[in-house]
């Protein structure tokens, strides 16, 4: 067996490495994939629109949400959960012809910091996002996706939390190493980030690049608030050299 890195860094994607390219509206252009998906699979009109409580949610949440809005039941959605994700990427794939994010550059930054201590860290993706997804976005803004040794999505969970407390064990399992919580980092920039960090024990590293005020951020108690991953505070908190 290798030798345990120190430390394993989880990012979040949207609004921690990545943003909507354009104006606001352009934000609409996720949920659209959700609509086609379920349009697609289930051979039925869909019509909605994104809700409040969707912010920070998982795909497979937000999916079952919607289709269950046109009277899909829970046996049906995962009896064709496989085929809805294939569809989100297929219409992903349509809108490859302009920019639909771009990457933010401060967290890129970050990242090949990091990864050029391969040594000392082990990178991962903590999402909600399913897998193909969390791919695609990173490689549409020139990130690539093999900086990371691990992708922690919403595949097989319907909740944040969920999803983080399965991180241990999916780095035993494919890493083939135990981090230990205090030696666990989560970088994003939401409420649910900081409350999946909690959750698990790890420190939270939460940046001002997304959708949540300081204010909402700041109630939730990360362990550091900042509105650059390049402050000076995030590579002292993770250990990085000057």
């Amino acid at each position: 067996m290798d030798a345990q890195p120190k430390k394993l860094v989880l990012f979040d994607i949207d609004g921690t490495l990545i943003r909507h390219f354009g104006p606001e509206e352009t934000i609409r252009v996720g949920f659209n994939r959700f609509c086609y998906a379920i349009s697609h699979v289930f051979h039925i009109h869909v019509t909605a629109d994104p809700k409040v409580h969707y912010h920070g949610s998982v795909d497979r949440a937000i999916l079952f949400d919607i289709a269950q809005d046109h009277g899909i039941t829970k046996a049906q959605f995962d009896e064709k959960w496989n085929e809805i994700k294939s569809a989100v990427i297929d219409y992903a794939h349509t809108q490859e012809t302009k920019p639909v994010y771009e990457a933010i550059p401060d967290a890129v930054t970050l990242l090949h910091l990091l990864r050029k201590k391969s040594d000392q860290y082990l990178l991962g993706v903590l999402t909600g996002n399913v897998e193909k997804m969390a791919y695609w976005k990173l490689s549409h803004v020139g990130i690539d996706p093999a900086l990371f040794s691990l992708f922690v999505t919403s595949d097989e969970f319907e909740d944040r939390i969920s999803l983080a407390k399965s991180v241990f064990a999916k780095v035993e399992k494919e890493a083939g190493i135990s981090v230990a919580a205090k030696d666990t980092y989560v970088i994003g920039d939401a409420v649910g980030d900081v409350r999946c960090a909690h959750a698990i024990g790890a420190t939270s590293i939460i940046v001002t690049t997304g959708r949540h005020k300081r204010e909402e951020l700041l109630l939730e108690k990360p362990t550091l608030l900042v509105d650059s991953l390049m402050d000076e505070r995030v590579r002292k908190l993770l250990g990085l050299n000057p």
